[in-house]
């Protein structure tokens, strides 16, 4: 959207659009930055458990290096 592909813009819309966007940018970017930040964090909570999952699973460690049998 924020590079008028997508759809057919009107000129003086796409214009209006991006003047209002620039206007607000001191707000939309700490925003998107809070965004890809939660975004970021929870991709890598979310390997982490799948890691830990699949190390339960297979009695293996990081890269597949077998865990050893002691408890």
């Amino acid at each position: 959207m924020l590079a008028g592909q997508g759809r057919d813009w009107d000129p003086d819309e796409m214009v209006a659009v991006q003047r209002q966007l620039t206007a607000n940018s001191d707000r939309m970017i700490p925003a998107t930055d809070r965004v890809l930040n939660y975004v970021h964090q929870r991709t890598i909570q979310r390997l982490t458990l799948e890691a830990v999952k699949t190390s339960q699973e297979t009695h293996t460690g990081v890269g597949g290096v077998p865990l050893d049998e002691t408890p």
